[in-house]
């Protein structure tokens, strides 16, 4: 017993697991009405969420639950300004909810993420060419919080919090007619504030404050080579900070290969690429002739 306790208790903790699933709520079944399945016991409220149970219990999803919701609103402002400045703006807020609910363990994570951008650009002549600056800044929260139990005493709570603050800058040379050169770059500083608590069997309580900074630049290069049409090839080098979802789950004891980490090293990922677009309107047409063909006459 000592060395499996959950093998011997009701699933859910006794709740009938019909009704948590058909009807959102938990009611407790009766030992006169349970059944063994998969080598657990299942109890349940009436003869008749016994039956359906029985019936068949994996595709009626009563052995594993899960639910996700999703919420999620913005709010965008764009304003021409006199002297060729463009400003925009966006706040923004978005709350994933997750719940699972199986034989041995129930779980809910709930991860809010809401910010804000300002932007401003810039067009003006540049050694007579046309140039546009553009430059801004970032705030960003975003939190990751799990509660799970197994019904018999083992908890786990994780709260894996952290913010961001960002800077960017880009500058757009219309270097020629057809060929234009942006280059920019863009620095994030990330703060994490991560607690994990246990009880039950491996007991343990833990919180850890860190932070990161990542410098990410970017070089496009656009040729268009018939009106409206273009090429580009672009060259940048991103890193990929940690958020509270990647910590969360990134090992079965939450938080775990975070916390142990002296200092956090962002990923890296160096990247071509190279492409076309073609702005909406009115295009030439550009003839393409094969072996000996040539354009009607």
């Amino acid at each position: 017993f000592l060395a499996s306790p959950d093998r011997f208790a009701p699933a859910l903790s006794g709740d009938d697991p019909v009704a948590v699933v058909d009807q959102g709520r938990s009611l407790p079944g009766r030992r006169a009405y349970g059944v063994t399945y998969q080598s657990r016991m299942y109890l349940f409220a009436s003869p008749e969420t016994r039956a359906q149970f029985a019936a068949n219990p994996r595709q009626s999803g009563y052995t594993t639950l899960f639910e996700s919701r999703v919420h999620r609103g913005s709010l965008d402002y764009a304003k021409e300004l006199a002297s060729g400045w463009t400003l925009l703006g966006k706040m923004y807020g978005q709350r994933l909810d997750n719940s699972s609910t199986s034989a041995f363990w129930r779980n809910k994570v709930a991860q809010p993420d809401y910010g804000g951008t300002l932007q401003a650009s810039y067009r003006s002549d540049f050694i007579g060419r046309p140039n546009t600056l553009t430059f801004g800044a970032e705030v960003v929260q975003q939190d990751f919080t799990s509660n799970g139990d197994d019904g018999i005493g083992d908890t786990t709570a994780m709260d894996a919090g952290n913010w961001t603050v960002s800077v960017f800058g880009q500058d757009t040379w219309q270097l020629t007619r057809q060929l234009a050169l942006s280059a920019g770059l863009r620095y994030d500083h990330r703060e994490w504030d991560i607690s994990v608590i246990q009880t039950g069997y491996g007991a343990m309580a833990t919180q850890q404050l860190k932070q990161a900074d990542a410098w990410s630049p970017k070089a496009t290069l656009t040729y268009e080579f018939v009106e409206r049409t273009a090429a580009w090839l672009s060259l940048s080098r991103s890193y990929h900070l940690p958020t509270g979802y990647d910590i969360g789950t990134a090992s079965t004891i939450p938080g775990d290969p975070f916390v142990h980490r002296p200092r956090i090293t962002p990923s890296i990922s160096n990247e071509v690429e190279l492409g076309f677009h073609i702005l909406p309107g009115e295009h030439p047409i550009v003839p393409v002739m094969l072996g000996d063909a040539a354009p009607a006459t």
